[in-house]
């Protein structure tokens, strides 16, 4: 019987080791996204600077700037539409429309 209230006692005590983890882990991810952004404009503006340095253009160098923004913000975009249609469970509706042909992806209402 000790067994049985010994491992009860220890899951109890790692869950609440594991809850306090969990919010330091919050914590540093709300610390970790600024310094993810500000590295991500460093690494963003490099580019920008020498292309700047090279032909005095700060015009050329906004653009490179933001040209950098664009496709880093359409490939997320793209990304996400990869992701949301993985969400509709296309397989499993090829495999329900294979087995019943009237299937039309919405719940069966009866009038």
């Amino acid at each position: 019987m000790d067994t049985g209230a010994d491992l009860g006692q220890l899951t109890l005590l790692e869950l609440r080791l594991a809850i306090k983890n969990l919010g330091r882990m919050v914590v540093l991810a709300l610390l970790f996204l600024p310094l993810v952004l500000l590295i991500w404009l460093g690494l963003s503006l490099l580019p920008a600077l020498a292309l700047y340095q090279a032909t005095a253009s700060l015009v050329q160098a906004a653009a490179m700037f933001l040209l950098i923004q664009v496709l880093a913000l359409a490939a997320l975009c793209m990304l996400w539409l990869r992701y949301r249609r993985s969400l509709s469970l296309p397989r499993t509706r090829e495999q329900v429309r294979a087995l019943d042909p009237d299937y039309n992806g919405e719940a069966n209402r009866e009038p």
